[in-house]
């Protein structure tokens, strides 16, 4: 047998195991079998090029980051690479085979190959760009996109389905945070008390709230046609106003007057920054509007009162000197000029004179005390809250015969002397309305304290009022408010006709 056959049939043997690199040299004697040996060898060239044209495509199969699977036409799994297990968590083998449907569903549980199916079909093109929602059955928490399209074989014949599959689950909730997150900016946009805006490059609002619809009195469909800075009353302050924006692209608390579409003026603060997107670049301005008029009352209100309780006070101040220390001092002063044509009275008549003077000058001791006490109790300022609350009563107590009880437990609280002088005139004003206004016989005081803060009762038997039918508050009472407030606190008041009245003071001794 010719040497050559064994050669071909071991070079058969080789392709086989894939060695398609091995050759067999042709003889001198260029006869048949030597045409057959190059023709086996061009066979071996056929097959590398076609391995390694597998091989590629097997790379770039598995290289897809989507999962693709290769379907026949009744759906089973033919083919599936390699991110089957990367990208879903499903095994690689079991799946071949298999149905398509006995891994994924539609979100409505339905069969999601028959809708892929029906929604290619109906497209006029081999692939359809539409993707379909569905579910992992093993991972019903996986939300996955799916597109397929029709695999064709060389004479561009359909001989079964492509199908892409991506794990959609982050981007889902993402959007669906996005969307949380839009709705939530919304109703915060929308109900906000404060007037909110958005404004473009020129100052032109693009967006107004409900709320900045009412202040400025402008109409929906007419928001772009307006200006922010058009609102603003003093030429000046607008002037300020966009330099200040156009320099820093920000304004914070900016006070100013604004006039709306109708002439009305309100005090109001604005505020305005600007928004940039994505790559930082300069989208407009977002900012706004609080309407402060009433506050500006309720501080003018509470500036007046101050003051008209200080004036008031000076007055009390230049009465009680005038009609206590003046009429005083003017009998010290009869007594002494008496004394001076006293040289030819009995001894017994001058140390009367003398006696007198001297109670006379007690007296005024006495009531300079009671002043500065009033002014600035000592007592307060040397030893504490509870002995110059106790003081204060003593002193009643003896005119008028009222009976206190007072509970202040000091040793459960540490206040500063302000707070302590606050409390202090708090509580003379209450005594004061108690007695003059109450007629009160008996009055409650207690001072409590935790470590988030003070608590202070004051009660007492008296008159009482109608709440619901006093209408303005007496300048004691506002100017109880304002000490109070001062200090962040709270006052309630509870009182009816002939059941006395209550006040529960609350200050926070945290900040």
């Amino acid at each position: 047998m010719d040497p050559r056959f064994i050669k071909l049939s071991n070079l058969l043997i080789e392709y086989s195991l894939g060695n398609y690199d091995a050759k067999i040299k042709l003889s001198k004697q260029k006869d048949a079998i030597d045409a057959f040996i190059s023709s086996v060898n061009m066979l071996g060239e056929e097959l590398k090029s076609t391995a390694i044209s597998r091989n590629h495509f097997n790379n770039i199969f598995d290289s897809v980051s989507d999962t693709v699977f290769v379907l026949n036409k009744k759906g089973i799994i033919e083919l599936a690479n390699k991110s089957i297990s990367a990208n879903l968590g499903l095994p690689e083998e079991p799946v071949y085979n298999k149905k398509i449907d006995d891994f994924f569903t539609c979100l409505n549980k339905t069969s999601l190959f028959n809708k892929l199916k029906k929604q290619l079909h109906a497209s006029a093109s081999l692939q359809n760009n539409d993707s379909i929602l569905g579910l992992i059955r093993s991972k019903p928490n996986c939300i996955v996109s799916c597109n397929m399209s029709f695999l064709t074989n060389s004479k561009k014949q359909r001989t079964g389905y492509i199908l892409t599959v991506r794990d959609v689950t982050q981007i889902k909730n993402f959007e669906e945070e996005l969307i949380a997150s839009e709705e939530k900016y919304r109703n915060i946009f929308q109900n906000s008390s404060d007037s909110i805006f958005i404004s473009d490059e020129t100052d032109h609002l693009s967006d107004l709230n409900d709320a900045g619809i009412q202040l400025l009195k402008v109409r929906s469909h007419e928001i772009f046609n307006h200006k922010i800075s058009d609102f603003i009353y003093n030429p000046l302050d607008k002037k300020i106003f966009l330099e200040k924006l156009k320099a820093k692209n920000n304004i914070v608390d900016f006070k100013t007057k604004l006039i709306d579409t109708e002439g009305n003026i309100v005090d109001c603060i604005i505020s305005s920054n600007k928004i940039n997107d994505n790559r930082k670049h300069f989208k407009g301005y977002q900012g706004y509007i609080k309407n402060i008029t009433k506050q500006e009352e309720v501080d003018n209100l509470i500036v007046r009162t101050i003051n008209d309780t200080q004036e008031k006070e000076r007055i009390r101040f230049s009465k009680d000197i005038h009609d206590s220390l003046g009429q005083q001092l003017s009998a010290v002063k009869f007594y002494i000029g008496t004394l001076r044509n006293t040289y030819n009275l009995p001894d017994e008549k001058k140390n009367e004179i003398v006696e007198k003077s001297n109670d006379a000058i007690l007296d005024v001791l006495s009531d300079l005390r009671n002043i500065c006490f009033n002014l600035m109790p000592q007592t307060l300022q040397n030893v504490g809250l509870k002995a110059a609350v106790n003081e204060l009563c003593r002193k009643i107590v003896i005119a008028d015969e009222l009976e206190f009880k007072i509970v202040i437990n000091e040793d459960q609280f540490s206040i500063s002397k302000n707070l302590e002088f606050t409390i202090f005139r708090v509580i003379q004003e209450f005594i004061n309305n108690s007695i003059t206004h109450g007629k009160s016989s008996k009055i409650n005081i207690k001072i409590t304290a935790d470590k988030k803060e003070l608590a202070i009762n004051l009660k007492d038997n008296g008159m009482g009022f109608d709440i619901a039918k006093v209408r303005k508050e007496g300048m004691g009472l506002l100017n109880v408010r304002s000490r109070v407030k001062s200090y962040n606190g709270s006052i309630t008041i509870n009182s009816a006709p002939n059941k006395g009245t209550h006040y529960l003071i609350i200050i926070p001794l945290t900040n």
